[in-house]
């Protein structure tokens, strides 16, 4: 039997988070839900761009905190493909 001491989340080989992203009083709002973490940009691309930035800051902090393992931020996937609804 294996005992191994658990120091916080143990993600998966990666991570995969939902961006929804819209237009708002000449802005786009970037929102992850699974996070509650948000950005905005000019443009949809730029607003992608950010609120990457802030998910790798916000899991980055949770590492700090020994909320989530070492170098977990490193496996949210980065890829991206939307549609229009």
């Amino acid at each position: 039997m294996m005992d191994r001491k658990m120091t916080g989340l143990n993600l998966a080989a990666s991570l995969n988070l939902t961006a929804t992203i819209w237009e708002e009083d000449g802005a786009y709002v970037s929102r992850s839900p699974e996070l509650g973490v948000a950005s905005w940009g000019g443009t949809p691309a730029e607003a992608l761009q950010n609120l990457k930035k802030a998910v790798d800051l916000y899991l980055e902090n949770a590492e700090d905190l020994g909320i989530i393992d070492p170098g977990a931020h490193r496996l949210l996937n980065r890829s991206a493909t939307f549609g229009r609804s």
